[in-house]
Formats: C-alpha cells, structure tokens, sequence
C-alpha cells in the first residue's frame, strides 16, 4: 500500500515501516504536535493530534481517521503513545485490529 507519514515538523517518510512510524511518533510534542498518515490511493488517512494548538491536553493524544467518504471517527488516548504507535503500525498495514481495543466517537 503506498502510505506517506507527516509530521506537523513537515518531515515526511514514504511507505514507513513499523520502526519507522515508532521512531516518528515518539518525537511527538508540544512544538511537533501532529502526524498523518495518508494512503496515496484512497486519500484514507489516520491521524494524531496533541497539545494547545488542538485544544488537547499537554502529554496527551487524540486518534482521528476518515471513514468513507465524508465521516471521521475520534478517539481521546490520553497519555498512552504506545497505543497510538500501534495504531500507525496497524493501519499502514492494513490491520484494523486497533480499531476494536480503541473507544470511538
């Protein structure tokens, strides 16, 4: 699957595998505050948000990913980047495991 992760840092990394998007994540803070992964083929993407700049409490993170073609899905996880991690790594892979250990609004 072509997948591309951003940064809010403007880094970006073509077809990252599973180091990679830990390595990317784990530089998530209050000045790099955002990561994207975008699917080139369908525009699907899921994406991270944390920090003022979001309205997300400072240490804490907010999963986000498009459902079809209009529809987005939010999930608040607090503090825990490991979630978020495995989150990117299931995605980039095709793997929705992560969508069924996550509460969703």
């Amino acid at each position: 699957m072509g997948f591309e992760l951003r940064l809010w840092d403007e880094s970006t990394f073509d077809s990252p595998g599973p180091e990679v998007i830990e390595q990317a994540l784990r530089r998530l803070d209050e000045d790099n505050c955002a990561a994207i992964l975008l699917h080139h083929d369908t525009g699907l993407w899921l994406q991270v948000l944390s920090g003022e700049l979001f309205d997300v409490q400072t240490g804490c993170y907010v999963l986000e990913y498009r459902v079809g073609d209009f529809g987005s899905r939010h999930c608040d996880v607090g503090s825990d980047i490991q979630a978020v991690i495995e989150a990117f790594q299931g995605y980039a892979v095709g793997d929705d495991a992560w969508t069924h250990r996550l509460v969703w609004s």
